[in-house]
């Protein structure tokens, strides 16, 4: 027995190729507006991280801005120089004491050699350098806290305090906070 396959070919439309562009067009459409919602969607992520990276840096900027004052106005309350103890260098500032005895303790001492992360308390939330009274995990955020001294025009001296979280290593993963501090209360 023996088969035989005979192939008619038909003669092909424009309809046909037409139809077969739309086709293919409408999948390059479709590929592309899959890879385009991908991209966006990626995009926003990144994005949305970055932000809420920045507003925590933010908020741990300001404190280091805080615990310094809070230094210079308990000096002035115990009748010390309002710079007692504020030298000019690069400062880790946590909200509890730290290696030194104070919120504040001068990096490249033996207390303070090097800049570490801040730690995170999972439970509270909060963020501070591992110790005697707080535990938690490294978190990507790490501190400095520079004191300058300067004098202004008139010659009055102030502290140009400068606090700086960074979370890696691009020049937009930081944030950096500045005041001046004078003796705004005139202590000797």
């Amino acid at each position: 027995m023996t088969f035989s396959f005979i192939h008619h070919e038909s003669p092909e439309t424009p309809t046909t190729r037409l139809h077969s562009f739309a086709v293919a067009g409408l999948l390059c459409l479709l590929i592309g507006g899959f890879y385009l919602t991908a991209i966006i969607v990626r995009r926003s992520m990144t994005e949305v991280a970055l932000s809420s990276n920045s507003v925590m840096a933010s908020h741990l900027a300001e404190e280091g801005i805080e615990l310094v004052r809070a230094v210079r106005d308990t000096n002035s309350n115990n009748g010390q120089a309002w710079d007692a103890g504020l030298v000019d260098g690069d400062y880790l500032a946590s909200y509890l004491p730290l290696a030194s005895g104070g919120v504040l303790c001068r990096v490249g001492r033996s207390e303070c050699p090097t800049i570490t992360p801040l730690y995170q308390n999972a439970a509270s939330g909060f963020y501070a350098y591992p110790g005697d009274n707080f535990s938690g995990t490294a978190s990507r955020f790490t501190r400095v806290v520079r004191l300058q001294p300067k004098a202004d025009a008139s010659a009055r001296p102030y502290l140009l305090v400068t606090s700086t979280v960074s979370w890696g290593s691009e020049p937009h993963e930081q944030v950096r906070v500045a005041a001046h501090f004078y003796d705004w209360r005139g202590s000797k």
